[in-house]
């Protein structure tokens, strides 16, 4: 029960770590897209990265003008491997914007890029049909800022700095298919793991709350004599620890996953220690039966050694059980288990009132052994007391 807790407030605490950093950007992709030209006032100023954040906006790419930068190994029919800044035309061509993809999509915007550059000085000013596009909005970096710089600068020597810059290209940038530097992909993951993870919290927290896993161990105490029950507590906190099990004076307890099992040692009839046909970890085990005919796995593992102290432990314990396995015990096991039962119990009881009748002869065999060694130091006084007259009358 205690690693059911642990592991809820583990649960929740991801879920609510998670959902502090990335549930801005989450609620974002569940509301859906707001159009470009609501953040376009927004676009010259780099103090209004609060607004666009964690913005999620949708924008038709009709011309592209340019590119300034490109980084990534391409390979061929591997355009996932390709992030490139293009440049596209707001605001009737006053300004810029630069658009950052990556993927199969730059294959399209290359297209849009070299229509471009053939209209100019031609009549043709046929463009490819416009691209819709989903993405969010990312501040530009020092260093990607001069990049751009360095490709104005080509083209208008007026063009020095960075503020020159700012005034004709915004310092922010579309990046398709991200939310603030997440793709919508992850988020879209992120929200499911999220789910799931709730999923499971809300089912782990029933299955805590209810006491379901306590299910077993009530009735493992239930089937209990009332002698265990009244020391249950007590037996508990003075049983000795073995490999998983708790070995108590009244009763065995063993450790399962997220439970624990309660046996009465008198209820057990046939205790013994075998070797599994599997040559791999645990091919040892203590097995039990118990008088309603249930055979239980006490323990499991691959020291022959611990196997057989734990066996003879519990033997010792359990009044009524018989020690070590044969062929001939199990077959008569499987067709008559009470009788086998009822013999082992008369067989107990014999013990018991042998074990009785010397306890209450002990009494008088130690006055016996008492008058018998008195007598004996009597005999010996008497002799030294002759031995010392014979002397003095000499």
């Amino acid at each position: 029960m205690k690693k059911i807790g642990i592991l809820c407030c583990c649960l929740l605490s991801v879920l609510l770590i998670s959902a502090i950093i990335w549930g801005q950007d989450v609620y974002s992709l569940l509301q859906g897209t707001a159009a470009f030209t609501d953040y376009e006032p927004y676009l010259k100023q780099e103090e209004s990265k609060g607004k666009l954040t964690h913005a999620y906006i949708q924008t038709d790419i009709e011309m592209i003008t340019g590119s300034y930068a490109q980084h990534g190994a391409v390979k061929e029919n591997e355009m996932q491997q390709k992030t490139v800044y293009y440049l596209m035309p707001i605001q009737n061509g006053e300004y810029f914007i630069t658009v950052i993809a990556n993927g199969e999509i730059t294959a399209s915007l290359d297209q849009m890029e070299n229509a471009f550059y053939n209209s100019i000085g031609t009549n043709d000013k046929s463009y490819p049909e416009k691209l819709t596009v989903k993405g969010g909005f990312k501040l530009l970096q020092e260093e990607e800022k001069q990049l751009a710089l360095d490709y104005f600068k080509s083209y208008d020597a007026k063009i020095k700095t960075i503020d020159d810059l700012d005034q004709l290209c915004s310092p922010y940038a579309i990046v398709i298919g991200q939310i603030n530097h997440i793709t919508t992909a992850s988020l879209w993951t992120l929200l499911w793991l999220w789910i799931f993870v709730f999923s499971i919290l809300v089912l782990t927290s029933a299955v805590y709350f209810s006491g379901y896993l306590l299910k077993t161990l009530k009735s493992d105490i239930q089937k209990l004599s009332d002698r265990c029950i009244e020391c249950l507590d007590e037996d508990y906190k003075q049983a000795t620890p073995i490999e998983g099990l708790k070995i108590g004076t009244y009763c065995l307890y063993k450790k399962e996953p997220l439970t624990m099992r309660v046996y009465d040692y008198d209820n057990f009839i046939w205790v013994y220690q075998k070797e599994t046909l599997a040559k791999k970890k645990g091919s040892f085990q203590v097995c039990a039966y118990d008088l309603q005919g249930t055979q239980h796995i006490l323990w499991q593992g691959d020291q022959q050694k611990t196997a057989e102290k734990i066996t003879q432990r519990i033997f010792d314990r359990s009044h009524n059980a018989l020690l070590g396995f044969e062929s001939f015990i199990f077959e008569y096991w499987k067709e008559n288990p009470g009788g086998l039962y009822e013999k082992l119990k008369e067989l107990s009881l014999i013990n018991e009132k042998i074990a009785r009748d010397k306890k209450q002869n002990e009494p008088y065999q130690k006055k016996y052994l008492l008058l018998e060694q008195k007598n004996i130091n009597k005999g010996k006084h008497e002799k030294e007391r002759k031995r010392k007259v014979r002397k003095k009358g000499r």
